[in-house]
């Protein structure tokens, strides 16, 4: 059973932004904050505005499956500090529970500055072995952003993906290229994936589009659409492949309220076409320091 959930993860690191690290690809999964850390640099204003330089957000998210009605619930706290000239340093932890179990995962990162046009991202994620498997083991995350200076605002990139599962050999990779693009009008992302899941080396492919429409320290409205295919292997008495089609319709919103503060809600719907499908909730509170 856990290597059928090992899947379910696979497909949630490509299509839902596996929630506790975020996607090191520019793509429609990312948050104002992380556009913000990917936005182009330009020519500084005269006497600009000091920044606050520590972010701390805090949410819960409630997961409802049908058919069968079962609910995943959880939190998380994410906190991201911008003071360095190089590096923006991220890290969080998160749970999920259901009537099965309890399950925590820590996660830490950094935004890797190493030219005006180019910065990486890289991040790690680790999850202790528990009754009930939300999170994979172990995942690691790895990416390169080039901003192309004759087309001003946009962003292309591309990253790698591993996890590790808890059992000898369970895992996967995904190779993912994509690009983001910064308009006066909205903020376009979109990546696309190659899916390796282990240890039946099957293969599937995904992609994301969104847009997010704005202004830093005013509001925020995302929107965006997914969709792939998911391949692996169940091991649970004789082993046989799994494949199915799934496709993800996400909507947020995001509002400051005040200079350092405001609140946030997600809702997601992926429906994994004759599997199941999942409703998620997420709301939020976000501080500036």
């Amino acid at each position: 059973m856990r290597s059928a959930l090992l899947g379910i993860l696979l497909l949630d690191s490509v299509l839902l932004m596996a929630q506790a690290v975020p996607s090191p690809t520019a793509g429609a999964g990312n948050t104002p904050q992380d556009a913000e850390a990917q936005r182009p640099e330009t020519a500084p204003a005269p006497a600009p505005e000091p920044r606050p330089k520590v972010y701390v957000e805090v949410g819960g998210t409630w997961n409802r499956f049908r058919p069968g009605g079962d609910s995943w619930r959880g939190g998380d706290a994410r906190v991201i500090y911008s003071g360095f000239t190089s590096l923006t340093p991220f890290a969080s932890i998160g749970t999920l529970n259901s009537e099965n179990g309890t399950q925590v995962t820590a996660s830490a990162g950094s935004y890797v500055k190493l030219h005006k046009n180019f910065f990486s991202i890289v991040g790690a994620s680790v999850a202790p072995n528990a009754r009930t498997t939300f999170f994979p083991r172990a995942r690691f995350d790895v990416s390169g952003h080039i901003s192309i200076p004759p087309v001003q605002g946009l962003i292309l990139s591309t990253g790698m993906t591993e996890i590790k599962g808890y059992s000898n050999g369970d895992g996967g990779r995904i190779f993912s290229v994509g690009s983001i693009y910064y308009t006066p009008v909205g903020i376009f992302s979109g990546n696309f994936n190659f899916n390796q899941s282990r240890p039946s080396g099957l293969r599937s492919t995904s992609g994301q589009f969104g847009i997010m429409h704005g202004a830093q320290g005013k509001f925020w409205i995302s929107a965006g659409i997914g969709g792939g295919n998911v391949a692996y292997q169940l091991l649970a008495g004789n082993p046989f492949d799994v494949r199915y089609s799934t496709v993800n319709f996400f909507g947020s919103f995001q509002k400051w309220v005040s200079r350092d503060a405001g609140f946030s809600i997600r809702f997601d719907r992926q429906r994994a076409l004759d599997n199941f499908s999942r409703y998620s909730l997420k709301p939020g509170l976000f501080f500036n320091f």
